[in-house]
């Protein structure tokens, strides 16, 4: 169930076990995940919570529309989305090409809470212990 007072983060992965560890580890920090399995199905996501969505967590590497085509996609309908990036191996696309074409951060997987606490209090404005915005990398 939805609650209005907590951000929602729309989740876009395509394994399952990898979506609800995300669901459990976003819960815990204070945000309502919406969980989709593909890219197609994340934007249908957001197109029903237009203005909603806080921040989109999305894999890199996924069949049919991968993680930059998603954000793409997402930014068709909301060009200011913060699109965080995890991937355990980003394929083509290098940490520096995901964020030259709008992504916010690129995560390696596995993720750790502490590291998507950091990332989401940037992405949300709850912290400013980095400056101004500047990408935040876990690896490449």
């Amino acid at each position: 169930m939805e609650d209005s007072i907590c951000p929602l983060v729309l989740v876009v992965d395509d394994e399952p076990s990898v979506r609800e560890v995300f669901g459990v580890m976003l819960t815990h920090l204070g945000y309502t995940p919406l969980l989709a399995s593909n890219g197609e199905e994340g934007v249908d996501v957001l197109r029903t919570r237009a203005g909603r969505v806080a921040v989109a967590l999305l894999d890199v590497q996924m069949p049919g529309m991968d993680g930059p085509a998603t954000m793409d996609a997402l930014h068709t309908l909301e060009p200011d989305l913060p699109c965080v990036f995890v991937s355990g191996e980003t394929g083509l696309y290098t940490s520096a090409a995901l964020i030259a074409r709008g992504g916010f951060s690129v995560l390696a997987k596995p993720v750790f809470l502490k590291e998507l606490r950091r990332v989401f209090a940037l992405v949300t404005n709850e912290a400013d212990f980095m400056g101004a915005h500047k990408p935040f990398f876990s690896a490449d």
